[in-house]
């Protein structure tokens, strides 16, 4: 079985908070991915911070796990104002998020 490394950190950056993920998103990696979503989000209840980035470039795999934790996080960012987009998604994610129509849920 061959081992993959997943990362997922973010930083602020001005009135935004990326989030930059990279490796495969799956069913084990997809709560990791969502307790730094969550942390982003808080950053976004100060005011003036608004937006939170999820930079998908180097994501070499994504499955309905991971789907499903950007959905959910993005529907938790809407109440207090903030937004959640995806941005710079690499081809996998782009293919993935086309077949499952779903891309206008996360457009930037």
């Amino acid at each position: 079985m061959r081992q993959t490394t997943f990362s997922a950190s973010f930083e602020r950056t001005g009135d935004d908070a990326v989030v930059r993920v990279s490796g495969e998103l799956d069913l084990t990696t997809a709560p990791t991915l969502r307790a730094v979503l969550h942390a982003a989000l808080q950053e976004c209840v100060e005011p003036g911070s608004r937006t939170v980035l999820v930079d998908m470039f180097d994501v070499t795999f994504i499955d309905c796990s991971g789907l499903n934790t950007l959905i959910a996080c993005r529907r938790e960012a809407t109440p207090p104002g903030a937004t959640l987009s995806l941005v710079r998604p690499s081809w996998c994610v782009r293919r993935f998020v086309g077949l499952t129509n779903t891309s206008v849920l996360l457009a930037a």
